[in-house]
């Protein structure tokens, strides 16, 4: 189911699926050597891969590698923790400006003052500083280009909305409230359990459990 929802992720930041389609999942354990899973999903319908409906656009503007790239660091993050201590953290990506002036900072900003062509989670500093800061209080701000642009953010909004489901605490509400009023998309580490939840337009887009795939390995549908 990890490896499904990651290519369903993929295939979404790219704008490949539109109601109606039927998708024929074909998968299995990589070590086992056989295909021992069959599912077919029909995307305009509600299913178990997502919460919210699987044709829900993306922001505009938005970098599907970029996407693809941070999805890979958050899952990463989720499995592994930072030096083997689960991290609990949010990424909020798109819409930067209406994010900043939605938040405050928390502490100093550790990406403040550096060009930003040194920023991008593509460089391996970058992605390496996501994992050391993780542990900050507060949320990732990154542009639609991949550029980080400040940790340990507030998000100074409230989420008004249905509830969500149990077990979900401030960290996700904070999440799902700053997609309600942005054109954003927000990650979301469970410290407790290390489940990733991502949230779009307030709802959850999808869940992907502690120790799926990263997106590095992930099955794209063809």
């Amino acid at each position: 189911a990890g490896y499904i929802k990651i290519g369903f992720l993929s295939a979404i930041s790219k704008g490949l699926l539109k109601s109606g389609d039927i998708i024929v999942c074909v998968g299995g354990v990589p070590e086992q050597g056989y295909v021992d899973t069959i599912m077919l999903v029909e995307v305009s319908l509600e299913s178990q891969l997502f919460s919210g409906s699987a044709t829900v656009s993306f922001p505009p503007g938005l970098r599907s590698e970029v996407f693809e790239t941070l999805l890979a660091i958050v899952l990463e993050l989720a499995d592994q923790g930072r030096e083997g201590k689960p991290v609990g953290s949010i990424f909020v990506l798109g819409d930067h400006e209406k994010v900043l002036s939605l938040s405050s900072p928390l502490v100093f900003n550790p990406f403040h003052g550096h060009p930003e062509e040194s920023l991008n989670i593509n460089e391996p500093q970058v992605r390496e500083s996501l994992k050391e800061f993780s542990s900050i209080d507060g949320a990732f701000v990154i542009r639609d280009d991949g550029a980080v642009l400040a940790a340990g953010r507030y998000l100074n909004v409230g989420y008004h909305g249905e509830a969500l489901p149990q077990g979900l605490g401030t960290r996700h509400a904070a999440a799902a409230a700053i997609t309600q009023v942005t054109d954003s998309i927000a990650f979301t580490i469970s410290e407790s359990t290390g489940k990733v939840t991502i949230f779009r337009a307030g709802k959850i887009l999808t869940e992907i459990e502690k120790g799926s795939p990263s997106a590095s390995t992930r099955a794209v549908p063809v």
